[in-house]
């Protein structure tokens, strides 16, 4: 039984009594990507909709609302999301089909969103979306990533130990093909197979 209820559990008690439509039962059994955060879990289905659950105080189920869900709940993201992250402390994200990136929950640096909205500087050419403790970073569709968030310890690869909340590139890597994100660590891969 998780913390939260991030795992779709009531406390001591599974939530086989709930009522899902057959649309939503069918839906939620085609899970492509599932992101944790600390205390909720987000799940994007084959059909490119974004579902979460969990501790919903700081907003981090996109739903509209701060209240718990105990049961997945539809955030509020446009269709045909294709990635989808979710930072421990700071903000979810998924992009769509065209790499237009919607954040919501504790956005950093900009207060609490309840619903989906536009991240500055990643209007377009997201392929890839990864979260962190309090930074996010994306594989760009040329190759190359950009961060944003907490940079105190130079997760956000621009070279500056400084926080940004704007989305900055990563500093003289490209031809990248894969991004992992931790709690203060920003990682690449390139397509030659070496890591940054």
């Amino acid at each position: 039984i998780s913390y939260r209820n991030q795992l779709a559990f009531r406390r001591f008690k599974q939530v086989g009594d709930l009522r899902f439509s057959r649309d939503q039962i069918a839906e939620f059994a085609l899970v492509d990507d599932v992101a944790l955060g600390a205390t909720y879990t987000c799940a994007l289905t084959q059909a490119g909709r974004v579902w979460c659950w969990g501790d919903n105080l700081s907003g981090f189920l996109g739903d509209g609302s701060q209240i718990d869900r105990y049961f997945p709940v539809m955030a509020m993201t446009p269709p045909g999301i294709r990635s989808i992250s979710a930072s421990t402390e700071s903000d979810v994200c998924a992009a769509d089909t065209v790499g237009a990136t919607y954040c919501w929950g504790p956005l950093y640096g900009s207060g609490i969103a309840t619903t989906p909205v536009l991240k500055q500087g990643f209007e377009s050419g997201v392929s890839l979306i990864e979260g962190g403790r309090q930074h996010t970073c994306a594989l760009m569709s040329d190759s190359r990533v950009k961060c944003f968030g907490h940079g105190s310890f130079g997760q956000l690869g621009n070279g500056a130990a400084a926080p940004s909340v704007l989305p900055v590139p990563v500093s003289s890597l490209e031809d990248l093909s894969e991004i992992g994100v931790g709690e203060a660590t920003s990682c690449a891969l390139r397509r030659d197979g070496r890591v940054y």
